[in-house]
């Protein structure tokens, strides 16, 4: 996804037009995430490779 199409998608999903966009993919590629059940612990890039259809949007952040 390119930062236009990200654009258009924040503007269907929010009803307004963003004007900066910010890629935060280098920055939460290698980030961990627990999962207490099976007590291990998985970076981003791992559970790509696991998976065979990733997300283009994960979650929203709240601006301060």
């Amino acid at each position: 996804m390119n930062a236009w199409e990200a654009r258009e998608l924040h503007h269907q999903i929010y009803g307004q037009w963003e004007n900066r966009i910010v890629d935060a993919y280098n920055q939460m590629i290698d980030r961990g995430l627990y999962f207490p059940d099976r007590k291990e612990t998985k970076t981003f890039r791992e559970l790509m490779r696991e998976t065979v259809v990733v997300p283009g949007w994960v979650c929203e952040m709240e601006s301060k």
